[in-house]
């Protein structure tokens, strides 16, 4: 069993307050780690330990979902994903995620916001992308359906 310390508290109720803390993200299986992995990282070992149960066309649009992201949040610490990087990825992708500069559309965007929520997000409530499900701003909203017309 390999034992974690911490420093730096003010206080020893400080100290005592955050292991306290810890301990119950344990005993409610929340607790993660601290790890090094990056967004791509994950993405890309989610990627291949999903495409023995997936179909090739599913696995091919998830292989764009996680380009887009990797391109843009690979290199970011999965811990330290912030919202405000989530909200800047969703714009850059509207503006100019495509192939030659173009935004991509509402549905790919939406595409990619689930790749994030519900891959990284999922694995722990409280884990690594926590952050993830709760802040990504939808950038184009989808039509409402036309109700159906009397004759």
């Amino acid at each position: 069993r390999r034992q974690r310390t911490k420093s730096g508290f003010k206080t020893k109720r400080k100290a005592e307050e955050a292991v306290r803390a810890v301990l119950d993200e344990v005993r409610l299986g929340a607790y993660i780690p601290p790890s090094t992995e990056t967004v791509g990282e994950y993405l890309a070992g989610w990627l291949e330990r999903a495409k023995p149960n997936l179909r090739q066309t599913s696995w091919d649009g998830y292989r764009k979902d996680v380009t887009h992201l990797t391109s843009r949040l690979g290199s970011v610490p999965l811990q330290q994903l912030k919202p405000v990087q989530l909200e800047a990825c969703s714009a850059e992708l509207a503006t100019s995620g495509g192939m030659r500069g173009q935004g991509l559309s509402a549905k790919t965007i939406g595409n990619t916001h689930a790749v994030l929520r519900y891959r990284v997000a999922a694995p722990a409530p409280q884990g690594p992308g926590r952050w993830a499900t709760r802040s990504w701003i939808r950038v184009a909203k989808r039509r409402p359906r036309a109700l159906p017309t009397e004759r």
